[in-house]
């Protein structure tokens, strides 16, 4: 999938609130940037892309609201609180003091507590689903997390599961599956260590070789 500069922007937000924290995701080379201040948005502007839940679809979550950034597909971002529902793969905001299911079709991506969500289509028992998963690395090939999960996505292509072993290498890239193992021993990385995986990505999204049309 190729992010478009406002999603570019949202995630570079994310990055640089991070930084104050003690994330094994930050990069420093985002230091120099300034946090966003977006006011809160109006009901009559969100009512738009939400729908409120019927009787008949009530969730009761304790997942807690944060104060959240939507990006929405035509490139407007908007303040809201807004939660992820893991397990409905639905994210909620609030439209007022009614909890309201985002339209998928409205959202590019968002912004909840220093974590990007997009969406992407994903293969599941011979069928393609359209779900949300946390960005962890941005660039020609996105390394996603949904649940416990890791997943690569290849452009517009659907994310698929990542095998955490050596197979995994040559599935993420055939072309360069040799280079990306050299990396590897060169830095004692192991694909099954999360952080690691996250620096393999990073060295694919970051070497011309890879990112290079």
């Amino acid at each position: 999938m190729k992010l478009s500069v406002s999603l570019v922007f949202l995630y570079l937000i994310c990055l640089t609130t991070s930084l104050f924290s003690q994330d094994s995701k930050t990069e420093t080379e985002f230091l120099g940037l300034k946090n966003v201040q977006l006011e809160s948005s109006s009901t009559n502007n969100l009512v738009f892309f939400c729908r409120k839940r019927n009787i008949s679809d009530p969730i009761k979550s304790q997942v807690p609201w944060k104060q959240s950034i939507l990006l929405t597909t035509t490139g407007d971002t908007l303040s809201v609180m807004a939660r992820l529902l893991l397990q409905e793969d639905e994210i909620e905001i609030l439209l007022g003091n009614d909890p309201c299911v985002l339209f998928q079709e409205k959202a590019q991506a968002i912004l909840i507590d220093n974590q990007v969500f997009i969406q992407s289509k994903y293969p599941f028992k011979d069928q393609l689903f359209l779900g949300y998963f946390e960005l962890i690395s941005e660039g020609k090939i996105n390394l996603l997390k949904k649940g416990n999960d890791y997943f690569y996505k290849n452009e517009d292509q659907p994310a698929k599961k990542i095998k955490r072993s050596k197979k995994g290498i040559g599935q993420i890239s055939k072309a360069h599956h040799k280079e990306i193992e050299k990396f590897m021993r060169s830095k004692g990385l192991n694909i099954k260590n999360d952080n690691d995986l996250t620096t393999i990505f990073q060295f694919i999204n970051k070497t011309p070789l890879f990112v290079q049309k």
